[in-house]
């Protein structure tokens, strides 16, 4: 076992490698083992999702407070603007339509122009592409023409 050793050392060698056998604590039962990592994992597991529950809780309560301060602060706010928007609104005339387009689809067309540049501009009349009185349509059609726009943009 020990190969070219004397055999007092051989004996004194054996006989500490077995104390050292019998000195050691038996290892537990796989069940054991088994049982304390899914107990210690699906305790973690319900401690972070209790940590998440009461973090939720407490950013939707800052938010619905939050909300509810500037609700308040721009109610007066909001009520002494609206008057004045409704009367601009009502003393501007309707934009030309040509090619018969529905009145709703001038109204979004409006509404869009006016939301993106802060109401500055107003729309004076709608063509459609290709109508009487429109530029002549690309031949390339919408697809190539936004190629084109694309990869000649930074010219």
């Amino acid at each position: 076992m020990f190969g070219s050793m004397p055999a007092a050392a051989t004996a004194v060698l054996a006989a500490r490698w077995a104390a050292a056998a019998a000195a050691q604590k038996p290892e537990p039962a796989i069940a054991t083992v088994v049982a304390t990592g899914l107990i210690l994992v699906f305790g973690i597991l319900f401690l972070l999702y209790f940590i998440l529950l009461a973090e939720g809780r407490l950013f939707t309560s800052l938010d619905k407070k939050k909300t509810a301060k500037e609700e308040a602060q721009t109610s007066g706010v909001a009520s002494a603007t609206r008057a004045p928007v409704a009367s601009v609104a009502a003393a501007t005339a309707a934009p030309a339509v040509g090619g018969g387009l529905q009145p709703h689809v001038v109204a979004a067309i409006a509404a869009a122009v006016a939301e993106a540049d802060g109401g500055k501009y107003t729309v004076a009349s709608i063509v459609p592409l290709g109508g009487a009185g429109a530029p002549a349509a690309s031949r390339r059609g919408r697809w190539g023409q936004a190629g084109v726009v694309q990869h000649t943009e930074p010219f």
